[in-house]
């Protein structure tokens, strides 16, 4: 059978997983969580798609996709991860990136969390950097504030997120991803985080901001 690219199944996951060791082993609970049911708009359940050497799984290609409200009205981003090809089968890996710009019915392709090599190739292949730039907030409290706590909640239930937030919640049940809720009186902000280091600090990347201005409130007056 000659080498295929299709979309990742089921049956792919330890395959998908076993590749994906290759890349960072140590944590093959954490890869497995790609394969956990997720809720997607084009009615479909995939986490990305694969190359097949003879069933073998040999490269992946990571899709997370999300509905988002814009001025245009309600659009599909399909953001790239976990993109991995085995040396050998190297030269099959723009095949795999050119499958997944054609899927259907997306309206923007993003990478988050690119590496460093992966961003100057997405560069190259016409990405457009979203900012150049990033804004740290560190973990000082509000000793002598008077103003109404915010709380900041890990492990909530989807049932207490807005309707238009627990789309955005189900498409986003996978291992890089923590999710974030903060109450404020009766508002509240929902949030999608990326934990990474640099220099062994570890950082919280945020990539999701329900309400911007009650998050900004809560942050710098909490």
């Amino acid at each position: 059978m000659a080498i295929q690219v299709r979309k990742a199944t089921l049956h792919d996951a330890e395959g998908v997983v076993a590749l994906l060791e290759q890349f960072y082993p140590g944590v093959p609970h954490h890869w497995r969580q790609l394969f956990t049911p997720r809720s997607f708009t084009s009615g479909e359940d995939y986490p990305g798609l694969v190359i097949v050497d003879e069933e073998r799984v040999v490269g992946f290609l990571g899709t997370v996709l999300s509905d988002h409200d814009t001025s245009k009205g309600r659009v599909t981003v399909c953001n790239l991860s976990c993109w991995y090809v085995e040396p050998a089968y190297r030269q099959h890996g723009l095949k795999l990136f050119l499958n997944v710009m054609k899927l259907p019915g997306i309206a923007a392709w993003t990478n988050l969390t690119a590496a460093p090599h992966t961003y100057e190739w997405l560069h190259r292949s016409g990405y457009v950097p979203f900012v150049d730039k990033q804004t740290v907030i560190f973990p000082l409290p509000a000793l002598f504030s008077k103003r109404e706590k915010a709380r900041f909640f890990l492990d909530f239930s989807i049932d207490e997120l807005n309707p238009d937030q627990r789309p955005i919640y189900q498409q986003h049940q996978l291992p890089h991803c923590k999710h974030v809720l903060i109450k404020k009186g009766e508002n509240q902000c929902y949030c999608i985080i990326v934990v990474t280091r640099y220099k062994r600090i570890p950082l919280a990347n945020l990539y999701y901001i329900s309400h911007p201005d009650l998050f900004q409130d809560c942050i710098f007056f909490h």
